[in-house]
């Protein structure tokens, strides 16, 4: 994901330190025309599965740069109806193991535990948003499939599209659909 966004922006770009710790967020300044709206994109990499380590940064930088619109991309294993390249759009990410707790057990062998995840909800108005861009916004929701293919080409040969197509593993255009997403260090 940064190296598209590395692509795209060149040198319009800055390293910004995220105190305490040793990472750092990259900004991205892109500005249209006098006439459109500049924008800011602020990217950084949490660097492994897991909650609590996005939830630190993640608060070191809405504490800084108090941001409009925050994303979240990664991998999300759990999820069997999704092929590369899909975008989902949460509307209820479930941290399944927040509180959750060992319980008895005659077992000897075998822990189990009693999830009891804490959910957190996006708006009813994001998710509205998502679900209906491609219609609300057809001709720019075309240009950016477009683009996704124009970039999918310049990473993929033919064959390797064509060979992850018929595996099942990724479809063309890309697809976003809403859905309820787990979060948590075991996939």
């Amino acid at each position: 994901e940064f190296t598209v966004l590395e692509e795209h922006f060149g040198t319009l770009w800055r390293s910004e330190p995220l105190e305490p710790t040793k990472e750092h967020a990259y900004l991205f300044e892109y500005e249209w025309s006098p006439s459109q709206p500049s924008y800011r994109i602020l990217a950084s990499f949490v660097g492994h599965m897991g909650h609590n380590e996005m939830a630190s940064l993640l608060r070191r930088v809405i504490t800084k740069y108090q941001p409009l619109v925050v994303v979240n991309l990664g991998i999300a294993g759990a999820l069997k109806d999704t092929s590369l390249g899909d975008v989902v759009i949460a509307d209820v990410v479930e941290n399944y193991l927040e509180n959750a707790k060992a319980v008895e057990t005659n077992s000897s062998t075998e822990i189990p535990f009693k999830l009891s995840g804490e959910p957190f909800r996006t708006t009813r108005e994001f998710v509205n948003f998502a679900n209906n861009i491609q219609f609300a916004h057809n001709e720019k929701f075309a240009t950016y499939q477009q683009r996704c293919i124009e970039q999918l080409n310049k990473i993929l040969t033919q064959n390797e599209v064509d060979r992850l197509i018929s595996r099942n593993m990724m479809q063309t255009p890309i697809r976003e659909f809403s859905g309820h997403i787990a979060s948590g260090p075991i996939a």
